[in-house]
């Protein structure tokens, strides 16, 4: 929410135009808008920001491990996925989390493989590790055809990642992450960085939920960042940094279609 003209007029809440698969979603009671929510930290860096929010803590660097990863060690028969090439802090704290990212390597061959299980038999955490890579690699297509960007890459990450979630021997829970949401200038230019931002966004959302199939109905996705912005405009016609935001809650187990918060209003207070 912002001031005008970023803001659409005599609308307190509104989705963006760019964010049509989220309006369908919100339409069949699929998404829940949590808004008027922050964390405790009030400081501006993105750094000790993702930090709070990674591991759960009230400040920086009070907790090294994140909570999904202190929920999947809690429940030593569930794994987790991070679809990036290194665990983020959120997933840390289990030892029961893969990560998985299109290569442009070549697959290794089987004698390989075979050699690597010879090599692993006396070693059960690198016999279970190699097991369970073997598992991701035969579930879905480990090649990207070349390097991937923007809203390509996002697409089929979150494709994979709803593949590997809705296979019954896969991961019960998955990290995407998608950065260049510092937008301090041009945010009503219709091709600008958030409009393109927020169209992936949306696309990934849409890719993710369709490559789910039946396991949508007892999903739930999150969606958050660090901080949110000023209500105010400043002079580049961007906004900057603020505190409370807003997050999404969407899935097939989410009793959606609602705008959920304390509305606080925006007076200086």
């Amino acid at each position: 929410y912002a001031s005008p003209p970023l803001a659409l007029p005599d609308t307190p809440f509104a989705l963006h135009p760019t964010l049509t698969s989220l309006h369908a979603m919100y339409e069949k009671r699929e998404l829940a808008v949590v808004h008027a929510t922050g964390l405790a930290y009030r400081e501006r860096s993105h750094f000790d920001a993702q930090q709070v929010l990674e591991s759960g803590g009230t400040q920086p660097y009070e907790l090294a491990t994140g909570w999904l990863g202190r929920t999947l060690a809690a429940q030593s028969q569930r794994s987790g996925l991070a679809l990036t090439t290194a665990v983020p802090l959120v997933l840390r704290g289990s030892d029961r989390i893969d990560t998985w990212a299109p290569s442009t390597l070549p697959e290794p061959s089987p004698d390989l493989v075979a050699r690597l299980e010879f090599l692993y038999a006396g070693d059960s955490a690198l016999r279970e590790a190699l097991a369970r890579a073997k598992g991701l690699r035969e579930g879905a297509d480990m090649t990207s055809g070349g390097p991937m960007q923007g809203r390509q890459a996002a697409m089929t990450l979150a494709r994979k990642a709803g593949e590997m979630l809705a296979a019954a021997a896969g991961p019960r829970i998955a990290v995407l992450e998608m950065g260049g949401w510092d937008t301090h200038a041009n945010q009503m230019s219709p091709n600008g960085a958030l409009a393109n931002n927020l169209r992936t966004l949306d696309a990934a959302l849409a890719a993710l939920r369709n490559s789910l199939g039946n396991a949508w109905r007892h999903s739930v996705v999150l969606v958050a960042t660090e901080f949110g912005r000023e209500v105010a405009v400043n002079g580049t016609m961007g906004s900057d940094h603020g505190t409370g935001g807003a997050a999404f809650v969407i899935g097939g187990a989410v009793a959606g279609g609602r705008v959920i918060t304390d509305w606080p209003g925006l007076a200086k207070s």
